[in-house]
């Protein structure tokens, strides 16, 4: 293998930790983490990965349930039961830019699971599904 032309596999890899790195950095800087830091943190969280979990065959499961954390599904609940985004900023001692963007990705979520159908019911219209 030669370092101009590397293989599909090493392209993955690649792939993975730079999009761990983007996503790490992201969440970060949404909750109000300098950019620099940010970064820093990002790219040393890729590496302890790497050497880590380096040489293992890891398959990601498709399904996102086990990723609503208890924390996001309680500030969820809290604002269903009328608690306002300063309320829940104090309470989870979190940022109210961090509510709104928690609100979201499980409102989002839940849409999506909708338009899913139940559990185990796969979508005929959708492409490679069976």
């Amino acid at each position: 293998m030669s370092l101009e032309s590397p293989t599909q596999m090493a392209r993955k890899r690649h792939e993975l930790l730079a999009d761990l790195v983007d996503h790490a950095e992201r969440v970060m800087v949404e909750n109000e983490v300098s950019p620099e830091h940010a970064a820093f943190i990002a790219n040393q969280l890729a590496d302890h990965f790497a050497r880590h979990w380096g040489g293992q065959v890891i398959s990601f499961p498709m399904d996102y349930r086990w990723q609503l954390d208890t924390r996001y599904l309680a500030i969820y609940d809290r604002h269903l039961e009328g608690a306002s985004y300063g309320e829940l900023a104090m309470q989870f001692k979190i940022s109210e830019r961090h509510v709104r963007t928690v609100l979201a990705t499980i409102r989002k979520r839940l849409a999506d699971q909708a338009k899913k159908g139940p559990p185990g019911q796969g979508d005929i219209f959708a492409p490679g599904e069976s």
